[in-house]
């Protein structure tokens, strides 16, 4: 999987930056499980995360959705979350 984002919001009004990860999540009814955190785009809005590769098991396994959500990493804070993108097979 090959992630690009561009144009995210400033998150750090102060220092005017954004230090963006994504987190891939297989959805469940009670439970998101975790697949793969990325990298962190240091000063970015826009930009290629690197490429990651995971499999996925089984037909069945694609019948629930993959979350993926984008935040922005803070050294002193909580990070923040900037947004959610939910991709599935079925239309």
């Amino acid at each position: 999987m090959k992630l690009l984002v561009r144009d995210l919001p400033i998150m750090n009004r102060i220092e005017k930056k954004t230090d963006p990860y994504y987190q891939v999540f297989k959805d469940g009814v009670k439970f998101k499980q975790q697949l793969y955190q990325s990298e962190v785009l240091k000063n970015k809005t826009s930009g290629v995360f690197r490429t990651y590769s995971f499999g996925i098991e089984g037909e069945r396994s694609l019948e629930k959705p993959m979350l993926i959500e984008f935040w922005n990493k803070n050294a002193i804070t909580k990070n923040q979350f900037i947004g959610i993108v939910r991709v599935s097979d079925r239309p």
